[in-house]
C-alpha cells in the first residue's frame, strides 16, 4: 500500500501546486476566494490543529488574503477536526485504505454525505461501489465538483438542506394514497 500511496501523493502533490490562485473573473484561475475571512480561518485553524496532532502537510497550508492554497495533509489522526467535520475550503487528506470494502466503511462512518467521488481503473466495480456510499452524489471517474444543474443536488444524514430544483417540491409535500369508489357499494360487512 505504501507504493501505491507514494506514487498517488507524488503526482497529485505536484498537480496541486500548478493549480492558479487568485481572482475568479480571470479566466486562468482555478482557486479562488473563500466566501468570508472567518471561513479563511477556520479552515486554517483546522489545518493546523491537525498538524499539531501530527499530521504532515504535503502541500499548501497557506492563505492569501481570502484565498487559501489547496493543501493535501497526510497521517491525520482521526479526531482532529478537519476529519471529522465538513470542511468547506481546498483541503484533502491522503488516507491510505487496504480494501474498498474498508473505504465504504469509512465514507458511511461519517456525520456527513454531500459528495463523493470514486477513482478506479474498473467502471463497473466503480458502479458497485458507488450503490454502497451513503452520499447525495457519488461519481465514478468525475471530480465531485462536475454536479449537473437538472439533478437532484443535496446530501445525506447531516450535509445539505434536502433536494434543490423539482426535487425540493418533495421536502414540503407528504405523499397519500386515496382510493375512490365512486357510487353505491355493497360491503360484505354491511
Amino acid at each position: 500500500m505504501s507504493r501505491v500511496r507514494s506514487w498517488f501523493l507524488s503526482r497529485f502533490v505536484a498537480k496541486t501546486k500548478t493549480l492558479k490562485l487568485g481572482d475568479p473573473g480571470v479566466p486562468k484561475t482555478v482557486v479562488g476566494p473563500l466566501i468570508t475571512e472567518a471561513a479563511v480561518k477556520s479552515v486554517h485553524d483546522r489545518v493546523n490543529e491537525a498538524l499539531d496532532h501530527g499530521a504532515q502537510l504535503s502541500t499548501g497550508g497557506a492563505d492569501h488574503g481570502q484565498v487559501y492554497e489547496p493543501t493535501i495533509l497526510v497521517d491525520v489522526p482521526d479526531e482532529c477536526t478537519v476529519s471529522t467535520v465538513e470542511t468547506f475550503g481546498p483541503v484533502v487528506i491522503v488516507q491510505p485504505i487496504d480494501t474498498a470494502e474498508e473505504a465504504i466503511e469509512q465514507i458511511n462512518g461519517s456525520l456527513y454525505g454531500l459528495t463523493s467521488s470514486i477513482l478506479t481503473g474498473d467502471t463497473y466495480r466503480g458502479f458497485e461501489l458507488a450503490g454502497k456510499v451513503k452520499a447525495g452524489a457519488v461519481h465514478v471517474n468525475i471530480p465531485t465538483i462536475d454536479e449537473e444543474v437538472q439533478a437532484p443536488i443535496g446530501g445525506v444524514r447531516d450535509s445539505g438542506w434536502g433536494r434543490t430544483g423539482t426535487y425540493s417540491m418533495a421536502d414540503f409535500t407528504d405523499l397519500v394514497w386515496i382510493n375512490v369508489e365512486s357510487g353505491q357499494r355493497t360491503l360484505p360487512i354491511a
